[in-house]
């Protein structure tokens, strides 16, 4: 199942609101550059209330569709596996291996899995919001500061230098690194750039900039909605086995288990398959099942869960050599830290330029990491993914 693609549409949404709110930081900050620090100081935080109403704004115009977009993700994660799912079942039961399940349209399993996935959905979306709008205003508070205490470093060194007769201006910028505002402007938003919106904990205590945290939620929920669905629907047919997709690239914590026949119930024992070979079932306790990167858990490749009839199944595909499973699994991790990179380059860029700051170097870093990725590209021979480089408008 395309994660990208089911998660892409709310995911664009949350990525435009970061790059958003940063640029918006980084106007502010394009006005009054010739006053002294403390009057600069001053008029800076006395703009907060300004800002924070257009953040608002921001928000709230980007986020309106939200309620929509879930519904539409998680309609088309359980539609996509329940496709699969639904003529397998209707086969079994034709055939006397299950009794009816009904029409997939009346089955409260699969409308409760639906239901609570996409209220809980929406609740972390607007708990995202909150931290959006207040990491936003953290993050204006701390240029603000950084640009201070610079200029007051700055200021230190040279007034140390004159009454020494020990260094001179000149001396005070080696030193300190800044000779002007503008200079402790751009240190301080290309600080703000490199870290983004931070300030969003997990249930686990785990730090996570907002938009990222989004990103791993509805793909995580599109994952569950899928496999939820299709272990409810399956309970409708009284079945409750399933065989584990083979695939390249597997992750660490679900390979061993690719190409097995696994009870939703929790049995144990054997069954034969649609060629009569014996084949052993394993209760899903006994598995990775139900840790984060684990069988069937965010982003898990094996979404949705196979149909295993006893007489009628059969396990299908070859299980690639584990070595070779984990070098293509160590690839694939190291072009999503590639495109982060331009990512975030990109991102220094557009901030610097909405400060009125030089972006020169944020550029080169741009170039430098696309020249990166072509090299990886060419090196692996795997599919460059453009749309997971870009920035939001």
């Amino acid at each position: 199942m395309d994660f990208d693609k089911l998660a892409a549409p709310l995911v664009q949404v949350y990525e435009e609101i970061t790059d958003q709110i940063l640029e918006n930081i980084a106007r502010h900050f394009n006005t009054g550059k010739g006053l002294p620090t403390i009057d600069w100081q001053m008029r800076k935080l006395a703009e907060m209330g300004q800002l924070r109403q257009e953040n608002i704004r921001i928000i709230a115009r980007k986020t309106r569709q939200n309620p929509e977009l879930i519904r539409i993700a998680l309609e088309n994660a359980a539609g996509q596996a329940l496709k699969h799912a639904e003529p397998e079942l209707k086969e079994a039961v034709r055939r006397g291996y299950l009794h009816d399940g009904g029409p997939l349209e009346a089955s409260k399993g699969v409308e409760r899995v639906f239901t609570s996935y996409q209220q809980q959905a929406e609740d972390t979306a607007n708990l995202v919001n909150t931290v959006m709008l207040d990491s936003g205003m953290q993050s204006y508070r701390r240029v603000v500061s950084d640009v201070v205490q610079y200029e007051q470093a700055a200021m230190a060194v040279t007034q140390v230098g004159a009454a020494q007769n020990i260094l001179n201006t000149e001396t005070g910028k080696v030193i300190t690194g800044v000779s002007s505002r503008q200079e402790a402007l751009r240190r301080a938003i290309k600080r703000m750039a490199d870290n983004g919106l931070t300030g969003f904990v997990d249930r686990g205590g785990h730090n996570w900039q907002p938009e990222t945290y989004i990103n791993m939620d509805i793909r995580s929920t599109c994952g569950n909605v899928a496999t939820e669905a299709v272990f409810a629907r399956n309970e409708d047919y009284g079945n409750d086995l399933f065989w584990v997709t083979v695939k390249a690239a597997a992750r660490p914590l679900c390979y061993p288990w690719q190409g097995k026949v696994i009870s939703r119930n929790d049995r144990s024992g054997y069954v034969e398959d649609l060629d009569g070979n014996r084949v052993e079932i394993i209760p899903i306790s006994s598995t990775s099942y139900g840790e984060p990167a684990g069988l069937y858990g965010i982003n898990c490749g094996h979404v949705p869960p196979n149909v295993f009839i006893p007489g009628l199944g059969k396990v299908r595909g070859e299980i690639p050599d584990e070595a070779e499973n984990n070098a293509r699994y160590a690839e694939s991790q190291e072009q999503r830290g590639l495109e982060r990179r331009i990512r975030y380059a990109k991102r220094e860029a557009a901030t610097l330029e909405a400060a009125g700051l030089d972006a020169a170097d944020a550029r080169e870093k741009v170039k430098a990491a696309q020249a990166d990725m072509r090299a990886f590209i060419n090196r692996t021979g795997r599919t460059r993914r453009s749309d997971r480089e870009q920035i939001g408008g």
